[in-house]
């Protein structure tokens, strides 16, 4: 982080869009008691974020709507016919294991965690190439 700034965000909770994953799911949960009217007010843009849901059934759950920039169908319709098969049992199994890993821990340390497993591995690997 020091040297390259890499990594930073992950450590330190840089990703403003990821980071408020946790207070936006604490949100949706308030709202639900609202009458419709002003739910859809005070929701703002929650429901566009989250491919139109304020429901969710739990962290992970939540946590995979609003770090997914499409739905797991959509993420299929992408790849190739041999590409869909060799990830379709694949998917989000990662970020479940991951969640189990850190139950008991705020969901905003285990949105962190999962940040850090994920981004932070991909950033930082190390380079398998020697300099001359």
């Amino acid at each position: 982080v020091v040297l390259s700034g890499e990594g930073a965000d992950e450590l330190f909770a840089g990703y403003s869009d990821y980071c408020r994953i946790p207070f936006d799911l604490h949100k949706a949960r308030a709202l639900r008691y609202l009458p419709a009217p002003l739910r859809r007010l005070l929701a703002g843009g929650m429901a566009q974020r989250y491919g139109g849901r304020l429901a969710f059934d739990g962290e992970l759950d939540h946590f995979l709507a609003g770090y997914n920039w499409f739905s797991p169908e959509e993420r299929l319709d992408l790849l190739t016919p041999d590409a869909r098969r060799a990830v379709r049992s694949g998917g989000d199994e990662a970020f479940a294991a991951i969640f189990q890993q850190t139950e008991g821990l705020s969901y905003y340390d285990r949105v962190l965690h999962a940040l850090e497993q994920t981004h932070l591995h991909n950033l930082l690997a190390p380079c398998h190439q020697r300099l001359p």
